[in-house]
């Protein structure tokens, strides 16, 4: 007995979901049943042995009679893809027993008619009933659900559904702690009806104090926010650890200004289309995550992966949009690894996760689309204490990242590490070039200085004291000490003229940083053309070269980017 307890407590102790699906019940239990004939005897005395219950087309109706009769009083979790033969039977047990229920998961293998039908007889009161989801089933959720009430629900989760009622006392359930709603197809025909700004508020207000987790994807207004609500105040969710928004950057900024906040720790994961003025909208986006958070984006850590604004063969697109930038922000520092090569474990939470999407139709876009590109930084972000930054395409298909985008970074006071992977780096060349300038006029005055305090030396003479300093305002990437190339385009050999001179701009800006003792630490150079053919060269700077054969498909992909991407003009 105490052995099978144990066992209990560990399933409990076990997530309840894997990603954003239930768990399956694993019926491990069972196995032991079969041991002998003592040990089927306490698994049959046993009653919460029997109280997880999973309907699906492999699993035999006498079976299920079994679990429901030796489960006794249990309360029940129920896991069921209703279709066919399970629907009458699913009916009866949730209509007889519906007070029983401690959790019921229909999967998204259901038949969505049976599920319609099932869900009307779901109208009792639940007194137990802790989890209750819907996933990826095409249904009409009735405002009729659980009109009883479910004083204890917390897991609640609508997923892809057809409409859901906005307005049902279901929502006002103030033990909520995890809250998930999603509608289906946001451009079907006649339109979804979404979650009004009011009905947002009102439910929101009613979760406030218990609310952990919050996905709402496809359901916000496209409406401008009614005057009563832009004089009241943002409802405020202490206990928020996630929040999930997807739509349009417009509904988001809206959402986020006005009506949420919660704690600067929570973890925002945001996935906005932008339409037509790109910059204005990703501003707003960004200064609306600062507002929610009450406190301004600090961040140390940032990756962004970019992706062509044309659509090429590369590209995963579907109907109605295709990824264009996914920006992840830290407001902590890496994890560098060890000197025996063990790296840490990375378990920082990001500040935000922010894909940006591009409507389907991709003529709307300026053509050089990119973050923090602007002559100004976004209101409410803060680049100032930026440490690391990372720049990759996704899907293969390589940005062209602006000038401005390379001048303002190489001004950032605070980077010491670069990583650059699979796109063209002509402007950080143009960067680094302005940067030998400084460099050299600061070499050449050591020298003077130099023989000139020798000949002071010499005549007996002290020896003025000056200031020999570089100044940060004149230099780029001032304290860079880590810098990353991988699958460089511009390194390919399709660019072999082009090569030369950026090849020649690298090697002297990192021969000026050592002469002045301002040299990179960790220069890393992966799978590149360069790696062959300036081996030598680079090792006398320091890199860890590696030379790695291309994979197929990212051959193509280099190629595909070499093919678009601009000239150096250096």
């Amino acid at each position: 007995m105490r052995f099978f307890t144990r066992l209990r407590v560990t399933d409990q102790r076990s997530p309840r979901y894997v990603g954003d699906r239930p768990k399956k019940f694993a019926y491990q239990w069972m196995r032991l049943a079969h041991v002998c004939c003592r040990w089927r005897g306490i698994t049959l005395d046993i009653p919460w042995l029997w109280a997880e219950i999973q309907l699906d087309k492999q699993w035999p109706i006498d079976f299920l009679h079994a679990q429901f009769d030796h489960a006794k009083d249990n309360t029940l979790s129920i896991q069921v893809a209703l279709r066919d033969r399970f629907t009458p039977l699913f009916t009866v047990t949730c209509t007889t027993k519906l007070d029983k229920l401690r959790a019921l998961d229909i999967t998204r293998d259901s038949d969505p008619k049976d599920v319609q039908e099932a869900l009307h007889t779901l109208s009792g009161s639940a007194e137990n009933l802790e989890v209750f989801s819907v996933e990826g089933v095409h249904v009409d959720i009735p405002a009729t659900l659980f009109a009883g009430g479910a004083p204890k629900l917390r897991h609640f989760a609508l997923v892809n559904c057809e409409s859901i009622p906005w307005d049902a006392t279901l929502f006002r359930n103030g033990a909520i702690t995890h809250l998930h709603l999603e509608l289906g197809d946001p451009f079907s025909t006649p339109p979804i009806e979404r979650i009004s700004w009011a009905q947002l508020y009102s439910l929101l207000t009613a979760v406030k104090d218990t609310l952990e987790s919050f996905k709402l994807l496809q359901s916000l207004q496209e409406e401008p926010l009614p005057e009563d609500l832009l004089s009241k105040e943002p409802v405020m969710l202490p206990q928020l650890k996630h929040i999930t928004l997807n739509g349009f950057a417009f509904e988001i900024s809206l959402a986020l200004e006005h009506i949420i906040r919660f704690p600067p720790s929570t973890h925002s994961i945001i996935g906005a289309t932008l339409d037509q003025d790109a910059y204005l909208e990703f501003e707003k986006l960004m200064s609306a995550i600062a507002s929610a958070r009450s406190s301004t984006l600090e961040i140390k850590d940032m990756t962004i992966e970019a992706t062509r604004n044309r659509l090429t063969q590369l590209q995963q697109v579907d109907r109605n949009r295709s990824s264009l930038t996914k920006i992840v922000a830290y407001a902590s520092a890496k994890p560098i690894p060890s000197d025996n090569g063990e790296i840490q474990v990375d378990l920082r939470t990001p500040i935000f996760e922010l894909t940006l999407h591009c409507p389907r139709n991709a003529e709307v876009w300026e053509e050089h689309f990119y973050p923090f590109s602007q002559s100004e930084l976004v209101p409410g972000v803060s680049l100032s204490h930026l440490e690391h930054l990372r720049l990759a395409p996704i899907l293969g298909a390589a940005a062209n990242i602006p000038d401005s985008f390379w001048e303002m970074i190489s001004q950032l006071e605070t980077l010491k590490s670069l990583e650059i992977s699979e796109m063209g780096i002509g402007g950080f060349l143009k960067m680094l070039k302005e940067d030998s300038s400084v460099l050299a006029n600061a070499i050449y005055h050591r020298l003077e200085a130099t023989e000139t305090d020798d000949a002071h030396h010499s005549a007996g003479e002290q020896v003025p004291h000056t200031n020999r300093a570089l100044s940060p305002d004149q230099r780029r990437f001032g304290l860079l000490h880590r810098l990353s190339l991988e699958l460089i385009p511009d390194l390919n050999q399709k660019t072999r003229r082009q090569l030369s001179d950026g090849f020649k701009i690298l090697q002297r800006n990192l021969a000026e940083r050592q002469a002045l003792g301002l040299g990179v630490e960790d220069l890393r150079v992966t799978s590149c053309c360069l790696a062959e053919w300036k081996k030598e060269a680079l090792e006398l700077l320091g890199a860890v070269v590696k030379v790695e054969p291309l994979r197929p498909w990212t051959a193509e992909g280099m190629n595909l980017m070499i093919d678009h991407i601009e000239p150096i003009a250096l």
